[in-house]
């Protein structure tokens, strides 16, 4: 297919050029709260000025502006996540975050657009752009590496300031229309997955750039060219800063929270928080799941854990001891206790309650912040963590394997999101294909089923075999078979 796009080579040689540091581009107010913008071109607002300095009309200046910040602005034209990490370890990027008061982290479009740089050389001679198995495979392998990058210049920044962290992912700047734009979507669904979990888990927050841009480059990125035009980098400052808002909302509310906490999450300092039960979402609104500011004890309905997981329960207000199916609950498991009405115990610790009354189990718990989600599950007692995949995702399995059906759970942030099931070609001639799931513990509706053939060998399997994937979220439907470590 013949694509229709011309890029100048300016822009070439600003996303593949040079990556020299930038000095300080705007001298830091004497009383103002100071934000620093760690990044690349997007950050620096790259063909926007003369591009000797940060443009005035990049977002973190437009943020600056609302939020009555004093602005540093970092951004470095051309920097992949490694160039990053080489700066973080200068004089001048350890002082400037020493100052700082609020953190915008936008890296990782030079890694992607560095890989597909055969592709983009093809749609500049006006060429067919075509995807081969090794641009494919470059394309994974950046998305990889910069994945592997960013927990470690989060590090490094923590090094040198306690300042909160805006982690920005990344969006596509090409046309929907365009075979750029097809290949480029082969991994940015899996590095942006991947980087709202390096968020949640380094506690960053997250800030969702690629919706702001999807379907819309055409009226938000300069022409012929990747980076925002003036009403882009406005969106993308609209965006960041109602984050900035939720996020000092959020800190208030913990900073002023008191202990009172009900079971609608109306307390003072209360958050009230969605729930997933092995994947799936409890939706009694009454029965969320309540974190209390003040003390961190994230609490949930003793009711919904049971109905979810098919245990029996049963409350004595005067002994105030619990039993599920018939078995008093351990005090090391946690005093359930009557909240308005409601009979609440601390989430985690009711878990290994159910766990231990269904016959024990692996318990698997986490929280997404960015959406204000709980997810808890609970495997089967068999499993042991085996690995972890490209998007973060972790995957538990029978050690020894019970049988060549597996099966393998994936677990992403607390949240069952795939089963995989295994069969030796011998096991489809026979047609032994019914395989079955977590016995007596639930499981989502499933989204849809990838099937792929390993000629390799996988956690201790033959070579030459076929993985069946059942998935439970869309999300992770271009992760099908990205295993990218395995450890025992």
């Amino acid at each position: 297919m013949k694509v229709k796009f011309a890029i100048a080579a300016v822009f070439m040689a600003a996303m593949l050029g040079s990556t020299a540091i930038v000095p300080d581009a705007f001298a830091q107010g004497a009383k103002k709260s100071t934000l620093v913008a760690l990044g690349d071109s997007i950050s620096f607002g790259y063909n926007l000025g003369n591009n000797k300095a940060p443009s005035p009309e990049a977002f973190p200046f437009l943020v600056g502006a609302a939020d009555h910040l004093a602005v540093n602005d970092l951004g470095v034209p051309g920097a992949t996540t490694a160039d990053l990490l080489e700066s973080l370890k200068t004089s001048t990027f350890q002082n400037d975050l020493k100052s700082a008061s609020v953190i915008t982290l936008g890296i990782g479009s030079n890694d992607i657009l560095h890989a597909a740089g055969p592709l983009i050389a093809e749609a500049v001679a006006h060429q067919t752009v075509k995807l081969t198995p090794q641009v494919k495979a470059s394309l994974e392998e950046a998305a990889l590496n910069a994945i592997r990058n960013l927990p470690k210049i989060i590090d490094a920044i923590r090094k040198d300031t306690s300042a909160p962290i805006l982690l920005l992912n990344l969006y596509d700047p090409f046309a929907d229309s365009s075979a750029l734009h097809t290949a480029t979507e082969q991994v940015l669904p899996m590095i942006n997955q991947a980087m709202e979990l390096i968020a949640v888990q380094n506690k960053c927050f997250p800030v969702d750039t690629y919706k702001v841009f999807n379907n819309r480059q055409q009226q938000l990125i300069l022409p012929n060219d990747v980076h925002p035009n003036k009403l882009g980098q406005q969106l993308l400052a609209a965006t960041v800063e109602s984050d900035i808002v939720k996020m000092m909302t959020m800190a208030k509310g913990s900073s002023q929270g008191s202990t009172q906490v009900n079971a609608q999450g109306g307390g003072a300092g209360a958050k009230s928080f969605s729930l997933t039960l092995n994947g799936v979402p409890v939706q009694n609104p009454v029965d969320e799941v309540l974190l209390d500011a003040k003390q961190p004890t994230m609490l949930s309905s003793v009711s919904q854990f049971a109905t979810a997981y098919g245990v029996t329960y049963h409350w004595n207000p005067a002994t105030k001891v619990l039993i599920l199916d018939g078995k008093p609950v351990a005090k090391t498991f946690g005093a359930p206790a009557i909240i308005h009405g409601q009979l609440v115990a601390p989430t985690t610790a009711m878990g290994r309650a159910v766990a231990q009354a269904i016959g024990g189990g692996v318990v698997v718990a986490g929280i997404d912040q960015s959406t204000l989600t709980a997810n808890f599950t609970i495997l089967p007692p068999s499993v042991k963590r085996v690995g972890v995949n490209a998007a973060g995702v972790v995957q538990y399995a029978f050690v020894p394997a019970k049988s060549s059906f597996g099966p393998i759970y994936g677990v992403q942030n607390g949240r069952l999101t795939f089963i995989e099931y295994v069969f030796k070609p011998s096991d489809l001639q026979a047609s032994t294909t019914g395989v079955a799931f977590i016995d007596r513990l639930p499981t989502p509706s499933v989204d849809h089923v990838d099937f792929v053939w390993n000629s390799e060998a996988n956690l201790g399997l033959p070579a030459g075999h076929v993985e069946e994937y059942l998935y439970f979220t869309p999300a992770l439907a271009a992760l099908a078979s990205s295993a990218a470590s395995t450890s025992n």
